[in-house]
């Protein structure tokens, strides 16, 4: 360590200083290397230390201390003596140049942890979409429900981005795939539904890219031929969805990704059809796609959230 008031300077020397140990470079010729630490005017001298480095493979550094010979080894084991500042401050910088003399192992342990942080640092944060399967589809297969309801939503993100993704589907939890939503309003069913994820997820570290979805058979809100497909706090975490629409698990993930009604499109496909997050009418197709606006919405979204 470099005091404000002392300096370090390192002299390799071309003939052999007084007084100090001779070695055998790698290239076969003398090398030396002398290590001085000197205060500024004012200060008491410090006491030079010389230091050489022998043949490999066992490289030797040495230094007097009190007319005692230290080295990297037995430097811990020197019996316990009570020094005075300026000994106590030398002996640190002794051993701190001990520790100077290893700059190929300390670049070998800085490139590895480099190497080690660097894929985290760069790879972005994955879109992880956990769907939990109401215990009411418990005749249905996790396959077929990804098939119908979740694969084109994922090819058609597949198209605009190249965000890792991953679905997860979940059975059974209890206070969640047990909820009894037939008998609750969309809105009471969406906040039931958000506080026990709060719960659930309470000892893991917060994410926008954490998605929660709830997937139901029946719909919600049902008042004769009208009914909800679904429903999500929009840019945020949760969303309920029923199997009333093929679309229905798009439409609200593309919710919580920043997607709204107003960017989505009516297009044509041999028939008219409908955008995710478009308000859904049964006699227009689904075009099972986002609108170029929304794409870009949920391209904005992730790439915000990734940091």
């Amino acid at each position: 360590m470099i005091t404000p008031t002392s300096a370090l300077i390192v002299e390799p020397l071309l003939q052999a200083p007084s007084g100090a140990l001779k070695a055998t470079s790698h290239a076969g010729g003398p090398a030396w290397l002398v290590i001085r630490i000197l205060n500024r005017p004012g200060r008491p001298k410090a006491r030079d230390c010389s230091v050489f480095q022998g043949s490999p493979p066992t490289p030797i550094s040495t230094c007097r201390i009190k007319g005692q010979a230290v080295s990297r080894d037995n430097f811990f084991q020197l019996p316990k003596q009570r020094h005075n500042r300026d000994d106590r401050a030398f002996i640190f910088r002794c051993f701190w140049t001990f520790a100077m003399l290893r700059p190929v192992r300390l670049a070998l342990l800085f490139s590895l942890l480099f190497s080690l942080q660097l894929p985290n640092a760069l790879a972005a944060r994955s879109l992880v979409v956990t769907i939990y399967l109401h215990d009411d589809l418990a005749d249905m297969r996790e396959e077929q429900l990804n098939t119908d309801y979740v694969q084109h939503w994922l090819d058609e993100m597949r198209n605009f981005t190249h965000h890792p993704i991953e679905v997860v589907m979940r059975r059974n939890v209890q206070g969640i795939t047990d909820i009894d939503y037939q008998s609750m309003p969309s809105g009471q069913i969406l906040d039931t539904f958000t506080q026990e994820i709060a719960y659930l997820a309470s000892n893991q570290m917060f994410s926008f890219l954490n998605k929660h979805l709830l997937m139901t058979r029946n719909p919600y809100d049902k008042s004769g031929l009208n009914y909800l497909a679904g429903l999500a706090h929009f840019k945020h975490n949760t969303a309920i969805a029923s199997l009333s629409s093929y679309s229905s698990v798009a439409h609200e993930i593309g919710h919580m990704l920043s997607a709204t009604h107003e960017d989505a499109e009516l297009k044509f496909n041999g028939w008219v059809c409908e955008t995710y997050t478009h308000p859904r009418v049964p006699a227009r197709s689904h075009c099972y796609r986002y609108s170029d606006r929304n794409r870009a919405n949920i391209s904005d979204y992730l790439k915000y959230n990734s940091n």
